[in-house]
């Protein structure tokens, strides 16, 4: 159902597989080394490996850079671009619960 929406809109979307610092820092390599309360987004399993209660905060900044040419709607008329910068925040926290620890992120 969303690609059909996708071809019907003409859209397009990218991925952003870092949620944190570290995982910029570590090339995008969050999942093989997932600690923190970060590892809700890279490897839940590895959750249950935490000590204690965690929290992190962290947020990205985009800003992106396109090029087109010619710049034309579908319908053949001119279209325009703005350059938009993009603030994404996220929250994630890990709480123990008994035997179990519980995550939101």
């Amino acid at each position: 159902m969303t690609s059909a929406l996708v071809a019907i809109f003409l859209t397009a979307g990218f991925a952003l597989p870092e949620q944190n610092a570290r995982g910029v820092g570590m090339a995008g390599s969050g999942a093989a080394v997932a600690t923190g309360a970060s590892t809700i987004f890279y490897n839940p399993g590895a959750l249950g490996f935490e000590d204690g209660f965690a929290a992190e905060v962290s947020g990205l900044m985009i800003v992106p850079s396109f090029d087109y040419a010619p710049l034309r709607a579908v319908d053949g008329t001119a279209a325009s671009a703005q350059t938009q910068v993009f603030a994404l925040p996220s929250l994630f926290v890990a709480v123990p619960v008994g035997p179990v620890r519980i995550g939101l992120g």
